[in-house]
């Protein structure tokens, strides 16, 4: 029997127009994750990664300005308007979601959401920001989509095939392209007709650049850089150069900057651009050697005869056009966190070097710090020294390896790790407290029964495709996996006493998260369902001796396995972080909006009446499910100091050397 909860309209109603908020505190650190795209205004440095985090970066100070959660997918393009005050950005998860989003930068504000069909090959603003112009690969895909209320303008309803490059003169009157297929293209925008016959020229060219008076473009194929006359097609100019990454023209039009790969380095290249009556030459003034890992598909920009390039850690990476020098821009400062847990008035959590206890009354009666005294810190040695997950019993913690080690829980007592059980074959993926046992999963799609009091594996089961394990009444077990041919189901019921494994009814087609309410005897489950529509990320519940009511309680369209949730049994609710909702808490009477800390969430978990989020940019929400408030955000660096920004208060620092960080 299967059941839909009409409150799932609501949560998409909330998901269209719910916006991250705006920080209080701003702490300068760079991203978390390599930077994806760079775009400029002025001084203005945009830069944007993968876990849809848009900062804004003062060049000459070095100073963080802003940070944007935009999205919880991945920024692959950006646009800046020519005022600075709007940026649009692509936001895809890269496989079937793609959008073109408007953002008030000084808000903090989405202006609208355009669906797109695929990745563009680029977008861009029009001189005067009138319209937002993007291509698909598709024959005749060039868009025009008002900048202001984002529906598409027809520009243009001729064909004129495929369009890799673009030009608008300042007046908006007239549209230069550049297609593929070897044809260089002039259109009146005005009457949407092309203007002369199609100009031949090379196919097949990529990083094109156009000068800004919009008469010559440079150009590559895989083993040339080119200067080519717009007006006639022809090609004036020919260095042999290949694996070019990505190029641009100085304002003045004069140099042409390009990055290139040789003998496995990677080379930032300057040409002069001379041009004289239909004639032109690109001669080579000098070229630097950059001495950084870089991410060579995010390209560059060029900021005040600096250029920024993206680091393979998150960090910035800068190089002077007239000594040559490089250096770190911006790097990350903040520690990264892989898992937290919360037993009693101590919070431990677990870095890939570190395992770090915080204690404060906070985690015990809700008490906000006032004083750096009120968080005391104490550190241990990861014995892992990898990406490592903590769980807990009544009165002790464990930790356990996520990566590559060999499964085994260390038991944290009187100061010190030591090996709790040993009987696992490889990394452990989660592992629960209940009823005096831990429920482990491991990589290999093993999952064991193991006795809290003496670590001995009273039940083991190896089943391919598992994501979650989650123990339910009595002997039983409910595993999520993927949906296969042999088990046509995403949810096995398996009774450790008798071993048998039912599957159970279900249509998603994978389950990657369950949380269990003994009180209510109720399954909840976060996975993904194949619809008519697209396919969706469908949270539900299941109760019945053999799990056969379902309720679908939201649907999101599209595909977002980093999305979380948490059931809290003792007050009957379920707290959810999906997409770029925000949280929202679910009840008997529906949906509830709950502050925003404008993070997005990786990972939640209960402790008394508060709710914790461990988030994609490795900083600590901490909310109050009394109120639905967000009372407190913390940050742990590397060098193990810390910052905790009590909401709408002063901000606690562990060392006043931290003041310079806040903005």
């Amino acid at each position: 029997m299967h059941r839909v909860r009409l409150l799932s309209v609501f949560f998409l109603l909330l998901l269209s127009f719910q916006v991250t908020g705006e920080n209080n505190f701003i702490i300068n650190s760079g991203h978390s994750n390599p930077v994806q795209t760079f775009s400029r205004n002025g001084k203005i440095l945009f830069s944007s990664d993968n876990t849809g985090t848009l900062m804004i970066w003062d060049t000459d100070d070095g100073s963080l300005v802003n940070k944007i959660q935009v999205s919880h997918m991945m920024i692959k393009e950006l646009a800046v308007n020519s005022e600075g005050t709007r940026i649009a950005i692509v936001e895809t998860d890269t496989i079937s979601s793609f959008h073109l989003s408007v953002w008030d930068i000084k808000e903090n504000k989405r202006i609208f959401s355009h669906k797109m069909d695929e990745l563009p090959l680029f977008i861009k603003y029009s001189p005067s920001n009138n319209y937002i112009t993007y291509s698909k690969t598709d024959w005749n895909g060039l868009r025009f989509i008002d900048a202001e209320k984002g529906f598409e303008v027809p520009f243009i309803t001729e064909d004129y095939g495929i369009v890799s490059s673009i030009y608008i003169t300042p007046s908006e009157k007239t549209l230069l392209f550049y297609s593929p297929s070897g044809s260089i293209q002039y259109w009146n925008l005005s009457t949407g007709k092309i203007k002369t016959a199609p100009i031949r020229t090379r196919k097949d060219l990529s990083s094109i650049t156009i000068t800004q008076n919009g008469a010559f473009m440079t150009a590559s194929d895989s083993n040339n850089l080119y200067l080519i006359d717009l007006q006639t097609g022809n090609t004036l100019s020919t260095v042999k150069i290949s694996e070019i990454i990505d190029s641009t023209i100085k304002n003045d039009s004069k140099e042409l900057l390009v990055l290139y790969k040789a003998d496995n380095n990677y080379m930032l290249g300057i040409w002069s651009i001379e041009t004289s009556r239909g004639r032109g030459i690109l001669n080579e003034e000098r070229s630097f050697k950059i001495p950084y890992d870089i991410l060579p598909s995010a390209g560059f920009t060029l900021v005040n005869r600096k250029i920024f390039l993206s680091g393979t850690n998150g960090d910035i990476i800068t190089l002077s056009l007239d000594s040559g020098r490089a250096s770190i821009f911006s790097d990350n400062i903040m520690a990264s966190i892989s898992d937290l847990h919360i037993l009693g008035n101590e919070m431990l959590l677990a870095t890939d070097s570190t395992i770090i206890s915080l204690k404060s009354q906070l985690f015990n009666n809700g008490k906000l710090p006032e004083q750096p005294y009120d968080i005391r810190l104490k550190t241990y040695s990861n014995p892992f020294l990898e990406n490592t997950g903590i769980t807990a019993n009544r009165t002790n913690f464990f930790i356990y390896p996520m990566e590559e080690s060999r499964g085994q829980l260390q038991i944290l007592e009187y100061g010190s790790f030591r090996v709790f059980s040993d009987t696992f074959t490889s990394p452990i993926i989660s592992a629960e407290f209940s009823n005096n046992r831990f429920i482990t999963l491991e990589k290999d799609g093993t999952f064991q029964d193991i006795n809290a009091t003496s670590g001995e594996s009273n039940f083991s089961f190896t089943s391919y495709g598992i994501n979650s394990v989650e123990a339910v009444y009595g002997d039983n077990l409910i595993a999520g996996r993927n949906r296969s041919a042999f088990l046509n189901s995403p949810l096995l019921h398996i009774n450790k006493t008798t071993e048998e494994i039912v599957p159970i009814e279900e249509s998603n087609i994978l389950i990657f998260k369950m949380d269990y309410d003994p009180v209510t005897r109720t399954l909840y489950t976060l996975g993904f369902e194949q619809r008519s529509t697209g396919l969706m990320t469908v949270l539900k519940s299941h109760t019945g001796r053999g799990w056969e009511l379902t309720d679908t309680i939201l649907t999101y369209p599209g595909e977002d396995q980093a999305g979380s949730f948490v059931v809290d049994s003792n007050k009957s609710r379920i707290y959810l972080a999906i997409g770029n909702s925000g949280m929202v808490m679910y009840g008997w009477n529906g949906f509830t909006e709950m502050e925003s800390s404008g993070h997005i969430s990786e990972r939640l978990y209960i402790h008394n009446d508060l709710l914790v989020s461990l988030n994609t940019d490795n900083s600590i929400s901490i909310w109050n499910t009394n109120t639905g408030n967000n009372i407190l955000d913390f940050y742990l660096l590397k060098t193990e100091k810390w910052i905790a920004v009590p909401k709408g208060g002063e901000a606690i620092l562990s060392d006043p050397s931290l003041r310079g960080l806040i903005n």
